[in-house]
């Protein structure tokens, strides 16, 4: 046998279950609903139980659908480490889109990135930390084609540019809170990230559900 060829045995007569991340948030809210989730923002302390987190991410993820975003978009998140960006990658995720984190501390390395990654896959929607809502130009170029959603503590901030979808929290109030997740092809990507670009241009990095 060729070196580096897979081998197949005996077929299993066992479940063939798609490996996707919905499960892990599923698995936390029914095994361990009642622990908490604690975040540390500048102003606050957040705090709520995995159950709680279930609960949004599958009003997210209507929202998502209501917003009309589809299995093979791409949505991007300028964000921080906050419970919604968390909701948000379950969500998108879980849907069959891909999320995409916009990155705050390079101007050059997250627009080339969009160009880059725009290419292969449509990126419609974008979800901006309110302290990031009054500088898309940064982090997006052309911002003026994409819709967006802003979220977060501090004051509610209208993005000026493109269409202003509202805010993240609104959206939550009027979606509906059942949702039955899909099965997602395990190979599908289930978040876009980036190299560092520490050896020079960033390198777009799409890691699968199965990953």
């Amino acid at each position: 046998m060729k070196p580096g060829s897979i081998r197949k045995g005996i077929s299993s007569t066992t479940k063939d279950t798609q490996l996707n991340v919905h499960h892990l948030l599923e698995h936390a809210a029914q095994a361990h609903k009642d622990q908490e989730v604690v975040t540390y923002r500048p102003n606050s302390v957040h705090r709520y139980t995995y159950e709680d987190m279930h609960d949004r991410a599958k009003q997210a993820a209507n929202a998502l659908e209501d917003m009309g975003v589809q299995a093979g978009d791409l949505v991007g998140i300028g964000t921080h480490s906050t419970h919604e960006a968390i909701e948000l990658l379950y969500a998108t995720a879980s849907i069959g889109a891909s999320p995409h984190f916009l990155n705050p501390e390079s101007e050059q390395h997250s627009h080339y990135l969009v160009n880059h990654i725009t290419k292969h896959a449509p990126m419609d929607y974008v979800f901006l930390h309110n302290d990031m809502a009054d500088r898309p130009g940064e982090l997006l170029p052309n911002p003026d084609e994409y819709s967006y959603v802003t979220y977060g503590e501090e004051e509610r901030v209208v993005v000026h540019t493109g269409e202003y979808l509202g805010d993240y929290e609104d959206l939550l109030e009027d979606a509906e809170d059942e949702y039955e997740w899909p099965r997602i092809d395990e190979d599908t990507a289930v978040v876009m990230t980036s190299s560092g670009g520490t050896t020079g241009t960033p390198k777009a990095i799409a890691q699968s559900h199965r990953a």
